[in-house]
């Protein structure tokens, strides 16, 4: 067996389920299903996450907390509440006065406890959309849109290449140095130049 596999196969057997998914209470179940909707899932947590758990809490009581999460809060992460230590004054003070519910949070596992902390989804959305910006790359952004936009491969690719030769004018007009200006030619081009017609009218007369 490869080090590869094995060291997956040792992940996985480190992220086991908090609690079998037959242990998770019918009322909490039954809960998702309203809150979520009778085709959501629900998951137990899992002793290792490698990205969190991130979304809003649908139940809390002294054993569970359940937790929305996925596009569009499809689905259910239940946690036992012994293995979350909130962080944070203000949310810990949520946890003492019951006040969970409809709280974003951020759960996150490393060998079987979890530490929960503030989640704000629309500056993670706006954060996660400037490193995209910033990571973006010209030509697979070219490809991309030239998938949909042009029906033959050779319009694609002609696209494409356009849009190489572009980067790559660009780039070498970044490195190129910029040539200074002659005096002389400054002085040059100040120079107005007479009109048509009009250098005979203001051309001063020869004397006889």
């Amino acid at each position: 067996m490869s080090n590869d596999t094995s060291n997956a196969s040792t992940n996985q057997s480190k992220a086991e389920d908090r609690i079998k998914p037959t242990d998770i209470p019918r009322e909490i179940r039954a809960t998702v299903a309203e809150k979520l909707g009778k085709e959501a899932d629900v998951y137990p947590a899992k002793s290792d996450s490698k990205n969190g758990y991130k979304g809003p809490v649908i139940h809390a009581d002294k054993d569970f907390i359940v937790q929305a999460i996925g596009k569009g809060h499809r689905s259910a992460i239940v946690h036992l509440r012994n293995d979350v230590e909130f962080q944070g004054p203000k949310l810990q003070s949520r946890d003492q006065n019951n006040d969970l519910v409809n709280r974003n949070i951020q759960v996150h596992y490393r060998d079987g406890q979890a530490k929960a902390y503030p989640w704000n989804p629309e500056r993670a959305a706006e954060n996660q959309a400037q490193t995209q910006r910033k990571t973006v790359d010209p030509v697979e952004a070219a490809k991309e849109y030239a998938q949909t936009a042009f029906k033959t491969a050779k319009q694609r690719d002609a696209f494409v290449a356009h849009v190489q030769g572009v980067q790559a004018l660009a780039a070498d007009m970044a490195k190129a140095p910029t040539a200074p200006v002659q005096e002389g030619a400054k002085t040059a081009r100040s120079i107005p130049v007479p009109a048509k017609g009009q250098d005979k009218a203001h051309a001063p007369s020869l004397e006889r």
